[in-house]
């Protein structure tokens, strides 16, 4: 998860968000917020905007299974299940530095 910060950092300049020191709920809103609005003043293409909205969704999948759990500790994982944590950030970090 720590590792993830460094996507989620990236993701967050990209879309030219400075105050990323929240809760990830709200910071995934105002990425999908600065989205939109960079769609709708024309400063970003449909092809754009739709790879920015994949890797948001890889992020909100990860915030919403492992990530939650994980920093709020109800949850323990043993291996099968730290492989399937494993492989959604690595989803989540290869689409973010291939697509963005």
């Amino acid at each position: 998860m720590r590792a993830v910060e460094f996507g989620v950092r990236t993701l967050a300049n990209a879309l030219a968000i400075t105050n990323i020191e929240k809760p990830w709920g709200p910071l995934l809103q105002e990425m999908r917020n600065a989205l939109a609005a960079k769609r709708a003043s024309g400063a970003m293409t449909r092809d754009e905007h739709d790879k920015y909205a994949g890797v948001i969704a890889l992020l909100e999948n990860v915030k919403d299974a492992w990530r939650n759990p994980t920093m709020h500790p109800a949850a323990k994982y043993d291996e099968a299940e730290a492989l399937d944590v494993y492989n959604a950030v690595k989803s989540f970090m290869v689409n973010l530095t291939t697509k963005i």
